[in-house]
């Protein structure tokens, strides 16, 4: 096993279903309100309608996976735009979401893909993908990524880049970014699953702007 991987605990489960999944939701959910900890993972009890934020975090998500999905299984960047946008208009017509939390997506979509590099100068190695890191003989820490990426070119070229979109009115500082404890777990969990990351990254996508924050210092030019 590779020496820079976490090391396999000696008692596991036999098999992921037997196991307790944990994800970095339920503790944030449980560290925030142990009541609402218990009613939403205890009772699996979820809001009939999701809040405006909820709703342009869950869209955006979807549009971002159909669009870099699209380009994973061969498709140009012209085709999985117009593949995303196709989604947002079905969302719309499915009358699921508030119309106005909607457009606000669209907005945010154009804006980051004005400024996207990912597309196009790395190769798309996974998307939206379930990745778990045993703990203990009855717990599993899950997780699912939004982006796994390996650059083309410059001096990061070949390594394996972790990248997490967020969907917020605020933008983390770096510090924030510094002691947010999800992409440490995220990377890893990706790790312990054979993806050598290399460094990882938190895009955030803003109403007013986009801004690339690093975790680590480390850029992709």
């Amino acid at each position: 096993m590779n020496a820079n991987l976490p090391q396999r605990p000696v008692d596991i489960p036999t098999k992921l279903d037997e196991a307790r999944i944990i994800s970095n939701s339920e503790v944030d959910s449980y560290l925030t309100c142990e009541r609402k900890h218990f009613f939403s993972f205890g009772f699996n009890k979820e809001s009939r309608h999701p809040s405006r934020s909820l709703q342009i975090g869950i869209v955006g998500h979807e549009i971002l996976a159909r669009i870099y999905t699209s380009i994973k299984e061969g498709a140009s960047l012209t085709e999985a735009r117009q593949e995303g946008m196709k989604l947002l208009t079905e969302k719309l017509i499915s009358g699921e979401y508030d119309a106005e939390a909607l457009s606000v997506v669209q907005i945010l979509i154009s804006r980051y893909l004005e400024q996207d590099t990912l597309a196009t100068g790395t190769t798309i190695l996974e998307v939206e993908q379930d990745f778990y890191l045993p703990i203990t003989g009855d717990y599993w820490y899950g997780m699912r990524l939004d982006l796994l990426v390996s650059p083309n070119f410059g001096r990061l070229k070949g390594a394996v880049c972790l990248i997490d979109h967020k969907f917020t009115y605020d933008f983390y500082s770096p510090d924030d970014l510094l002691i947010n404890p999800q992409l440490p777990k995220y990377v890893g969990t990706v790790r312990y699953n054979g993806y050598s990351v290399h460094l990882s990254l938190n895009i955030i996508l803003n109403a007013s702007l986009i801004h690339l924050l690093k975790t680590d210092g480390i850029s992709l030019e």
